[in-house]
């Protein structure tokens, strides 16, 4: 018989935090690392000096204002003129980084440093910088294309970030070359109500070429500490944590740790990058996130916390155009390879303690409002009670750190088996399952909705994560671990 054990509060937490033994890396592991790095950081680095070139063109016809001013003289039409010039000068270093706007696999646009990036990014492999599997075991996606995409979107993000978080009349300048530029085109790219209306205002058709740089989002005070609220395509938005539906659950070889069939619930907010970027990924919005996301849990006293120290992926908004798929995940776990249960699987790393682990993915066809993540996560336990906040799962707490965990989460299924688990490190006879967990979807169904994920707001969807592990845990034994996050 299937011995199978829900593990309740304490020990969900507990077996999570030991759930993946460090992987044996291939040779070229770091090989592979250190070149999609450098060529994102690159494109961060471009994006980041093209804007201060911006803001310095702003600066400089500024300051002419306020020379001749001085001088009792004035420029012919003032501060409007001022504005006109320094975003034509900017608009030509963002054509630098964006090309001509058009998708990355035109070739007129091969030219611009986004499209350079894409180049060599998708022939990583070809160029034998990186072998097959060695994507997913960095967590990114298998495909090249979509790999780099994805990349593609976190220098962008970065770019326009330290811009940002470095030069505070970052803000202020591109928000007022925005409203310049949309009062000479007709077009923005977020916002209807910032354009002037009549037949010239085109906002809901095509954005301009590079207009990527003067996109403003609905949050307009200037006073919020949020990067990516005041230009560029990417923001800042957090999906509210249902506490009542949101839970992990294991079920481990030993049985031990807390009231049978009771799973941990999760409190508090997970936070993300949303990149609006057509040229890059079109029809969908890249998602990244970092190590600010901490959800919560009280372990019958004791807080814990779930904390995401990095995720990519995406969110569908327009199924018929985007060029990235649905996705569903499954886990597997031999502690025996006598038979090899998990042999269908492609991607699997060496357990240090024998065997395998493998999380695999398959494509469904997209649906607006899926998402897909891949992430990397840590589960701590507090110790003692929260720090002088008084708020658990925050940076003042002292914590028990777990190790880092790779997961694959998903609004589709997922789902996660063990086979021949042990304890000790050990192989045994028991096969554990998290049978499949479903997800829904979010509200993307208009065009408002779409443009509410640059807006704050990341609601109606439910993202699940399966994942097995085989470990030397002596109290817990090998394991099977399901996630479950509602954003209300």
């Amino acid at each position: 018989m299937i011995r199978r054990r829900l593990l309740g509060i304490a020990g969900a937490f507990a077996a999570a935090g030991l759930m993946l033994a460090p992987v044996n890396a291939s040779a070229a592991l770091d090989k592979c690392s250190k070149e999609i790095s450098k060529n994102s950081a690159k494109l961060s680095s471009d994006v980041q000096k093209g804007l201060q070139k911006c803001v310095d063109g702003w600066l400089k016809e500024e300051a002419k204002v306020a020379s001749n001013l001085s001088k009792g003289k004035t420029l012919a039409g003032g501060a409007a003129k001022t504005l006109i010039t320094a975003a034509a000068k900017c608009e030509k270093e963002i054509e630098k980084i964006f090309g001509l706007g058009l998708p990355l696999d035109a070739t007129s646009d091969a030219k611009g440093k986004i499209g350079k990036t894409h180049g060599k990014l998708t022939t990583v492999i070809s160029s034998n910088k990186c072998v097959a599997g060695e994507l997913s075991q960095l967590g990114h996606d298998e495909d090249l294309n979509v790999m780099s995409r994805l990349m593609l979107a976190s220098g962008v993000n970065d770019g326009y970030t330290t811009q940002i978080s470095t030069n505070e009349l970052s803000m202020a300048t591109f928000d007022d070359m925005g409203q310049q530029r949309c009062l000479l085109s007709g077009v923005e790219c977020i916002d209807d109500s910032e354009c002037p209306g009549g037949a010239g205002d085109t906002c809901t058709s095509d954005p301009c070429p590079g207009c990527q740089i003067f996109g403003r989002s609905v949050v307009s005070d200037e006073t919020t500490p949020q990067a990516g609220n005041y230009a560029g395509p990417c923001s800042r938005v957090a999906c509210s944590v249902d506490g009542v539906n949101s839970a992990i659950s294991n079920i481990n070889v030993n049985g031990i740790g807390g009231p049978m069939g009771l799973p941990v619930a999760l409190s508090g907010n997970l936070a993300v990058a949303t990149c609006d970027l057509p040229q890059v990924l079109a029809g969908a919005q890249a998602v990244l996130g970092g190590p600010d996301s901490t959800l919560a849990a009280d372990l019958f006293g004791t807080p814990a916390c779930l904390k995401t120290i990095r995720s990519n992926g995406w969110v569908v908004t327009n199924a018929g155009t985007t060029p990235v798929s649905s996705k569903t995940s499954a886990a597997c776990a031999d502690h025996d390879l006598t038979t090899d249960e998990c042999s269908t699987f492609v991607n699997c790393v060496d357990s240090q303690f024998g065997g395998k682990t493998c999380i695999d993915t398959t494509n469904v066809a997209p649906a607006n409002g899926d998402m897909f993540l891949r992430a990397a996560q840590r589960i701590t336990v507090v110790l003692g009670t929260a720090g002088a906040d008084g708020a658990a799962c925050t940076g003042d707490d002292l914590e028990a750190p777990g190790a880092i965990t790779p997961t694959v989460l998903t609004t589709r299924t997922a789902e996660a088996d063990l086979f021949d688990g042990g304890l000790m490190g050990n192989p045994g006879t028991t096969d554990l399952m998290t049978g499949v967990l479903t997800g829904a979807p979010f509200n993307v169904a208009s065009t408002a909705s779409v443009r509410g994920l640059t807006a704050g707001a990341l609601s109606g969807g439910t993202i699940v994560g399966a994942f097995s592990a085989i470990t030397d845990n002596a109290l817990l034994g090998d394991s099977v671990t399901a996630v479950s996050i509602v954003c209300e």
